[in-house]
């Protein structure tokens, strides 16, 4: 939305999967169980055009994300592991370029850095992580239609 030239607000519902594989590698076993909850996220933010035309040309703007995490843990036959859904809140910074054609066709990019902040939930079943990132980096990609 463009309320005013240069000037919009923007938003994004994603839905985030873990690849098995990943799973497999990080905790040791090859049964995975199939995890419960939404994997839901988003974002919501605002951003500074260069351009004439709405959404258009060079940005930079902020957002405030909620991130879907998860963590692998033992299952209760300690021979699986189950994949536990948590949620982190935060913060993105990004800076990119957008082309609005004149039939509305919209194609754009951008890069950024995410800071989230979240704890992983006590578990003793839990299987240790040495990796576990609060600062990550975005890639922007856009294409759609503006009208």
């Amino acid at each position: 939305m463009v309320p005013l030239p240069h000037h919009a607000i923007v938003g994004s519902l994603y839905s985030q999967s873990v690849p098995t594989d990943l799973v497999r590698s990080i905790s040791g076993r090859d049964e995975i169980n199939r995890s419960q909850g939404a994997s839901l996220g988003g974002e919501l933010g605002y951003r500074l055009y260069s351009g004439a035309r709405g959404a258009d040309g060079l940005f930079v703007g902020a957002s405030f994300v909620s991130m879907p995490l998860a963590y692998p843990r033992l299952a209760n036959d300690l021979a699986s592991a189950d994949l536990v859904r948590f949620s982190a809140l935060g913060a993105a910074l990004d800076i990119g370029g957008q082309l609005v054609t004149s039939s509305g066709f919209t194609i754009g990019g951008g890069v950024g850095v995410m800071y989230l902040d979240y704890r992983v939930p006590t578990d003793i079943r839990k299987i240790d992580i040495d990796f576990e990132p609060h600062v990550l980096p975005r890639v922007l990609l856009t294409a759609g239609w503006s009208f």
